[in-house]
């Protein structure tokens, strides 16, 4: 596949739509020194191309009452047709939400969602059973907390904005809150007279929802989903195996990573590792260069690194 080229004005507006997708076409307009048509005229053609998959939301799960876990796969005697069949049935289990292809210490990754962890056990059959007699190796992590950041390499930019999800706390949602929450993880630049159409009720009431969603920390921020293999971009996941430390180390440690413009997700799990980071970039040899001055900052409390390149989503979905 050939790489679409963007030139530094359509960088900087996927990066702003990164740092809130529904910022007004205003304020974009103002950020770039053009029109609001001009704005909306290279959103639409960003979106014709497949560039901008999709506008997401970001939302603190475990306020929701939900548990966020991945199934990590490495793979025996698996054909390309095999593979095809199963991902088929993957994508028909609505407590998954991300399916992945890769390539290097597994060849899946597998994110759920699920209310216990009963359910948890349940999923874990279901995917087992789907790849009965072909997996190798099989890791499970669960959620602990996360931090999310725009994507500052697309503009070398430095910000302070972060997403912080804990997995503390829950939040007694109403009908009308969950049917909102619903609508934005499809869309979550649709306007608010658009989604008060789509409830039933008025661009008032919504305006208000939002605020109170916001003000509870169940809404983070609003993001963009890009088809990186149109772009270029290289995405992977980096799983950190820690030594025992203190508290100083390791927070220079993630000090560390969110200062890297290239990351854009930092986790914390309970699983064979300790933290996964998301590292996106341009150019394949960054995430070596990264990785290789981590180990030498930190060789007393790294104890592995593994990553894993993502070369395929199948399935994405939120809530």
């Amino acid at each position: 596949m050939k790489n679409i080229n963007l030139d530094e004005r359509d960088k900087k507006l996927l990066y702003l739509l990164d740092c809130n997708a529904r910022e007004p076409l205003t304020r974009i307009a103002k950020y770039l020194h053009v029109s609001p048509e001009a704005v909306l005229y290279r959103i639409k053609k960003l979106e014709e191309k497949g560039i901008i998959k999709n506008y997401q939301i970001v939302v603190d799960l475990s306020k929701l009452g939900l548990f966020q876990c991945k199934f990590c796969l490495k793979f025996l005697q698996m054909t390309s047709d095999k593979l095809t069949e199963r991902i088929k049935l993957l994508e028909k289990l609505s407590e998954i939400k991300w399916i992945a292809s890769t390539q290097g210490v597994y060849d899946m990754i597998i994110s759920i969602e699920t209310q216990s962890l009963k359910d948890i056990e349940k999923s874990k059959k279901n995917i087992l059973d789907i790849f009965t007699g072909h997996i190798l190796e099989k890791d499970f992590a669960l959620l602990l907390s996360s931090e999310i950041y725009p994507r500052r390499y697309l503009t070398n930019t430095k910000n302070n904005i972060e997403w912080r999800m804990e997995t503390e706390g829950n939040f007694d949602s109403n009908d009308l809150e969950k049917e909102i929450l619903k609508e934005l993880s499809k869309n979550s630049r649709i306007s608010a007279v658009e989604l008060a159409d789509k409830i039933k009720t008025t661009a008032r009431v919504v305006a208000y929802m939002l605020k109170k969603l916001s003000k509870k920390k169940i809404i983070l921020g609003y993001k963009i989903g890009l088809d990186h293999l149109k772009l270029g971009i290289n995405f992977y996941k980096i799983f950190v195996h820690l030594a025992q430390t203190n508290k100083e180390s390791f927070d220079k440690f993630i000090n560390s990573c969110k200062n890297n413009k290239n990351i854009t997700h930092i986790l914390q799990v309970l699983s064979n590792w300790d933290l996964e980071l998301e590292f996106e970039s341009f150019n394949s040899n960054d995430v070596e260069d990264f990785l290789s001055d981590l180990k030498d900052r930190f060789p007393e409390i790294i104890r592995k690194i593994e990553f894993a390149k993502i070369t395929k989503e199948h399935k994405l979905e939120y809530i």
